[in-house]
């Protein structure tokens, strides 16, 4: 995990949901190729959408031959990319959960003989997709690292409070804003409970306006930090509306291990 700084340290919010804030989470001799690299934002799709604001978006979903073709083209978040979907990198994330109390029930193999058998688990689920058409389940798919590159103007957009999809595990909010952005812009990654009791089991991801929520906490948005949560039935967070000039850009990569299936 050569890109990660090993000395990042993990500080742990457990309620209302686990949240962990992580700074300095790359390692110094890359962070600022990560950010020189950062994708131009004419490969970017732009959202306009009522509950995330307006934001630009490349990703597996949002122009996705442009995506591949980007990480194909550049080497350093090509290795990105590719360390973040290892069973290593995977299993180091649990490990580090695990060693603050906040034990998931995951597949990863733990040795030689699990990591055969989860891998032949995988390509029996993928010949399964391919001749069933996922009709007839054979195997399991392994747990997936998706990365998504966004980018949101200052000027008015925020992301209202949600649980995320229940295909999720944890998200990874890494910030890679370059020196144009303010603290006073906010941007930063809130935590939120329903003023509904009737709103609080919220598995299947419905959005919630901000006034129907009472915040619990609001983490700065600051360089190279990651807050990673993890999903649950009330993990709700977004982003409260910015203040700042339309030419100012929040630029962050969200990245989560999801249930193929």
């Amino acid at each position: 995990m050569k890109i990660l700084n090993k000395n990042a340290q993990y500080d742990i919010e457990y309620y209302p949901f686990p949240i962990a804030q992580i700074k300095n989470y790359i390692d110094p001799k890359y962070i600022d190729k990560l950010v020189k690299s950062f994708p131009d934002i004419s490969l970017f799709d732009y959202i306009e959408d009522k509950k995330f604001g307006n934001k630009y978006a490349l990703s597996e979903v949002n122009n996705r031959k442009k995506y591949f073709k980007f990480l194909k083209s550049n080497k350093i978040w090509n290795d990105f990319f590719l360390q973040i979907n290892t069973i290593e990198f995977q299993k180091f994330c649990f490990d580090k959960l695990s060693e603050k109390k906040i034990a998931l029930n995951h597949p990863i193999p733990t040795n030689s003989l699990q990591k055969i058998k989860y891998l032949i688990n995988h390509y029996l689920y993928r010949i399964g997709k391919v001749l069933f058409n996922d009709k007839i389940y054979l195997g399991s798919p392994k747990i997936k690292t998706t990365l998504e590159f966004q980018i949101m103007s200052a000027n008015g957009n925020y992301l209202l409070p949600h649980t995320d999809s229940k295909r999720k595990i944890l998200t990874f909010c890494l910030n890679l804003t370059d020196s144009n952005w303010k603290k006073e812009y906010g941007g930063g990654f809130s935590s939120f409970i329903p003023k509904d009791i009737s709103n609080y089991y919220n598995f299947n991801d419905e959005f919630l306006q901000f006034n129907q929520c009472d915040t619990i906490k609001d983490y700065d948005f600051e360089f190279n930090q990651v807050n990673l949560f993890i999903k649950t039935f009330n993990s709700l967070h977004g982003v409260k509306q910015m203040q700042g000039p339309k030419t100012s850009y929040r630029k962050s990569i969200n990245f989560s291990f999801i249930y193929e299936r």
